[in-house]
């Protein structure tokens, strides 16, 4: 019998209840068990049970029925010694019966419910679906030594997002099971930097999926044909199929494949792209190496409403992307828009990221990308690293930006380019500062370098 085996017990009490027994005198067992548990805090024995159930309020019939049970049931060998087998067994069952539930319970939501926008129902297959025994118990202090320190000398599987700037400061590129956002304002740069992350993973044949809830398909993959065949996006509108066909032919088996898909804004979920992503592997036949989606304002969450609040309703998506990443062993790269505050504004920070804020506390690498007149006369962008918990470093970086292209590189002269454009900003501030506290230096100094090592914090 299960009961002798006490870490069966351990591992899986809290996620039974009496209910998903059929027979009713299993039923009824289970709920002893759980009331000598909580009476005792240990297991009852068979015979401890079956006095615990004969001595008990229970009525008369039921009583003898289950002592029945013991008698027929129960007899002979109680031992199981193949622990991983019964974890399986009971686990595959409980989904089962979570599975029919939630089908059931469904099905009573909607006869009651005709406006149902099908969060609850969502939530209750996928809390179905993802039933699971959790059988680690993390790494041990002592006793993980070996294992830990090999895990140190281990280099991180990155996918080199192809803009070595930002590979840079990503530790080599964008990591397996992480969440990571591109911040902007409206027409910021968002989409086409994700499609310059598209067309450098693919140039590494990695394989991808580019959702899109904004733009048509089709332009997101002309940004991505721009970068890929360094020609001007506007070319080919002229191109014929020849020159277009031939230009594909000669790189084509050197490229990863890639998905783009598109969906209606407020219209995908976690729950849509999961199954987006088996469908494409399984038909395929083959494994997705990241994800993209322009952008992560635009889906739905299935646990939240909006009607919530939308700081808690993103945030709530964020969380859902972040574990879709570590259940599928696959990073995420999405966006987000800032508020009005950070438009023309290289200095915008947290106080530009608003109800976005839960997003950036949820992700592993949030990236502002910011700009003024100035840079937008030289083709440039800022690039400001908001969060890093790859390699901890927070650098602002110039990028020339060549549009037609849709490419990405760094300044050359970044730092001198920086230096200046700190120095634009300095001289814009003096204006509002009285000069008496200029000539005196009663200034608070918040540059990089009056911060001390303690002064930064990694997560």
């Amino acid at each position: 019998m299960c009961l002798d085996v006490c870490a069966f017990i351990y591992k899986v009490f809290n996620k039974l209840n009496k209910n998903v027994f059929k027979k009713q005198e299993t039923s009824i067992i289970f709920d002893f068990i759980q009331k000598f548990y909580k009476e005792f805090e240990k297991k009852p024995t068979i015979k401890e049970l079956a006095l615990y159930i004969y001595n008990s309020s229970l009525e008369d019939h039921l009583k003898k029925k289950v002592i029945e049970y013991f008698k027929t049931e129960l007899k002979g060998e109680t031992e199981i010694s193949n622990f991983d087998f019964l974890i399986d067994f009971t686990e595959k069952y409980l989904k089962k019966v979570a599975l029919t539930d939630a089908i059931l319970e469904s099905v009573e939501v909607l006869k009651k419910d005709e406006s149902l926008d099908g969060v609850d129902i969502i939530s209750k297959f996928e809390n179905a679906l993802d039933y699971k025994f959790d059988t680690d118990l993390g790494m041990e202090l002592i006793l993980s030594l070996e294992e830990r320190f090999n895990r140190y000398k281990e280099k991180f599987d990155t996918i080199p997002t192809g803009i070595k700037v930002i590979d840079e400061i990503l530790g080599g590129g964008v990591r397996p099971k992480t969440l990571i956002t591109i911040l902007s304002p409206s027409h910021g740069g968002k989409s086409a930097l994700l499609s310059a992350f598209s067309a450098g993973f693919s140039k590494q044949k990695k394989n991808g999926l580019y959702i899109t809830l904004e733009m048509p398909e089709v332009d997101i993959l002309k940004r991505i044909d721009a970068n890929i065949l360094q020609t001007d996006i506007w070319k080919f509108e002229e191109m014929d199929w020849e020159t277009y066909h031939n230009m594909y032919s000669k790189i084509k088996n050197r490229l990863g494949r890639l998905f783009v898909k598109e969906y209606p804004a407020g219209s995908f979920s976690t729950f849509d792209l999961t199954k987006l992503m088996y469908d494409i592997e399984q038909e395929n036949d083959l494994k997705l190496d990241y994800i993209i989606i322009d952008y992560m304002g635009l889906m739905k969450s299935t646990r939240v409403r909006l009607n919530q609040g939308s700081y808690l309703y993103f945030k709530s998506i964020a969380e859902e992307l972040h574990g879709f990443a570590k259940k599928h062993n696959i990073p995420v790269i999405t966006a987000f828009q800032l508020n009005r505050s950070a438009y023309n504004n290289t200095d915008a920070g947290l106080e530009s990221v608003s109800e976005s804020l839960g997003v950036i506390m949820t992700a592993d690498v949030s990236i502002l990308l910011l700009s003024n007149e100035q840079l937008k006369e030289q083709k440039q962008i800022m690039l400001k690293t908001e969060k890093n918990r790859y390699t901890g470093k927070l650098d602002k970086v110039l990028l020339q930006v060549d549009w037609p292209k849709m490419t990405f590189k760094g300044v050359e002269d970044n730092e001198n380019v920086m230096n200046e454009l700190n120095q634009e900003f300095t001289s814009l501030n003096e204006n509002l500062i009285p000069s008496e506290d200029i000539e005196n230096n009663n200034l608070i100094d918040l540059s990089v370098s009056n911060l001390e090592d303690d002064d930064f914090e990694f997560e």
